[in-house]
C-alpha cells in the first residue's frame, strides 16, 4: 500500500513559468507523475519489466516507455520510473505480487521529488551554469543522475533543446531560482553584446 502525505504542498506553486525575453529558454513546472526508484538484480529484469508493463532498459542512461510509463536506467541494477499519477497503486500492487519470486526494492518517491521542464536553445547553458555534467554528451532520450549546485538531480533529455529535471521537493525552489537567474544573466549578456 502506498502511503501519502495528508497534505501536500507543491514547492513551485508560487512560481510562474519563466519565458526568456529572447525566446531562448522556458522554465516550467513539469506535469506531476507517480515516481518510483526500483532496484532489482539484472537477471530478474524480465520479471520486473512484466510487472511494470514496460521493458526496463539495461544500458545505463537508456530510457523505455509504454503508454504513460517511462523507465530510466540509472545504474546496473537501478531504475527511475515515472507514470501517470492514477497508475501508482496498480504499479505498486504489481510489484508486490512478484516479490516472492523476484526480490527487489521499490520505493515510492512521488512525494519526495518534483519535476522542472527546460525548453529552448538556452536550456543546456542554464543547466550547465551549476551542473558539471557534460550535457553535450547526453543524447536525446537518455537520463543521468548528477548534481546541480551540489544538489542531487536526475536529468532526462527528451529533445535537442528539452530537459526534464527530477529534483527533491526541498530543493526545488532553490534550483528554480538558480535556473531562472542564469537565464536572466544570459539575457543581460546578450543585450550588452547587441549594443
Amino acid at each position: 500500500m502506498t502511503t501519502r502525505l495528508l497534505q501536500t504542498h507543491h514547492p513551485l506553486d508560487a512560481e510562474d513559468a519563466f519565458y526568456a525575453a529572447d525566446g531562448s529558454l522556458n522554465v516550467l513546472v513539469a506535469d506531476d507523475r507517480a515516481r518510483f526508484v526500483l532496484r532489482v538484480k539484472p537477471d530478474r529484469v524480465d520479471v520486473a519489466s512484466g510487472a511494470l508493463a514496460c521493458s526496463l532498459p539495461t544500458d545505463i542512461g537508456a530510457t523505455a516507455s509504454a503508454g504513460s510509463r517511462r523507465a530510466y536506467c540509472l545504474g546496473p541494477d537501478e531504475w527511475y520510473l515515472l507514470a501517470a499519477t492514477p497508475e501508482a497503486g496498480v504499479i505498486w500492487q504489481s510489484f508486490a505480487a512478484i516479490y516472492p519470486t523476484c526480490v527487489h526494492s521499490m520505493t515510492d518517491v512521488s512525494d519526495r521529488d518534483v519535476g522542472i521542464q527546460l525548453r529552448g536553445a538556452g536550456a543546456r547553458r542554464a543547466l550547465n551554469s551549476a551542473c558539471p555534467r557534460d550535457l553535450d554528451g547526453l543524447d536525446t532520450d537518455r537520463a543521468a543522475r548528477t548534481v546541480f549546485d551540489g544538489l542531487p538531480i536526475v536529468v532526462m533529455k527528451s529533445g535537442t533543446e528539452s530537459y526534464r529535471l527530477e529534483v527533491w521537493r526541498s530543493h526545488a525552489a532553490y534550483i528554480w531560482q538558480v535556473l531562472t537567474d542564469a537565464a536572466r544573466q544570459n539575457e543581460a549578456i546578450g543585450d550588452s553584446k547587441g549594443r
